[in-house]
């Protein structure tokens, strides 16, 4: 089975239609994974345009939530709809909401999903309307993540703690009110890390530090290869993974507008 990861797309509705689904029908691709900033911004113009292209994508599109989305509104949708807390969540056309805990199938592939993040830019969103605590994982959150135990890979939006990502501003250099929030963007990393130690999986892969990047973790059960996609309108946005009878592979996907 073939993947294609796609790191935060931020309702970029172009990027979306002229790179993200062509490379999924160019390299044959059975589905779409994004990985958070998806963009799920309803009744508002540009996320509804975002939101219908992906509904009519000819690949299904399968995607996490960002610290970047409504979470109010994808909080209301899924008691309407009778699910679970780790049931995928139907959007309409071929476009499903991934909660976290949920977990995936991939040809014998186990993956466990953890959207979710802390705003570094919180102070400068207004509350309810572009910033919602919903964004960060939560205990409960974490206890969804271990039913099921050991996964092959973890896919989530922030990042674990443990590593080093590169090409980040230095916390020196950034504004006061962005600096501020440093101590809690690295405790939601720990929380993470948590789901992380709990999964032990022997690949991550994530977006929101909009840095396409790839290393190797010495974790306590073996080495982890890690995957970092940057953002929309960026080469490093995508990434195939090949999933075949239980095993995988992972390749950067490097693409132009």
């Amino acid at each position: 089975m073939r993947v294609l990861l796609v790191g935060d797309t931020h309702a970029n509705t172009t990027w979306l239609t002229r790179t993200v689904i062509p490379a999924a029908q160019r390299e044959n691709a059975e589905l779409i994974l994004q990985l958070g900033d998806f963009g799920w911004w309803p009744d508002q113009p540009t996320g509804d345009a975002f939101i219908d292209a992906a509904r009519q994508s000819p690949v299904p599109l399968w995607w996490i939530d960002g610290n970047h989305e409504h979470h109010d509104d994808l909080a209301r949708r899924r008691p309407a709809a009778g699910l679970g807390a780790r049931d995928p969540l139907p959007l309409g056309g071929n476009l499903t909401h991934l909660p976290r805990g949920a977990r995936i199938d991939l040809a014998g592939v186990r993956a466990l999903v953890c959207g979710g993040a802390h705003s570094i830019d919180r102070q400068l969103r207004n509350p309810g309307q572009s910033w919602f605590e919903a964004e960060r994982i939560t205990d409960a959150d974490i206890t969804e993540c271990a039913v099921g135990g050991h996964a092959d890979i973890l896919v989530c939006h922030d990042a674990p703690a443990g590593w080093v990502i590169p090409g980040l501003i230095p916390d020196d250099l950034l504004p006061p009110r962005l600096r501020a929030e440093l101590p809690a963007c690295w405790s939601h990393r720990r929380a993470l890390g948590e789901v992380f130690a709990g999964s032990t999986p022997s690949l991550v892969v994530h977006g929101h530090y909009h840095s396409g990047y790839r290393t190797a973790f010495a974790a306590p059960w073996g080495e982890v290869e890690v995957v970092g996609l940057d953002c929309d309108d960026t080469a490093g946005n995508m990434a195939l993974l090949d999933c075949t009878a239980g095993t995988w592979s992972v390749t950067p996907l490097i693409v132009t507008t």
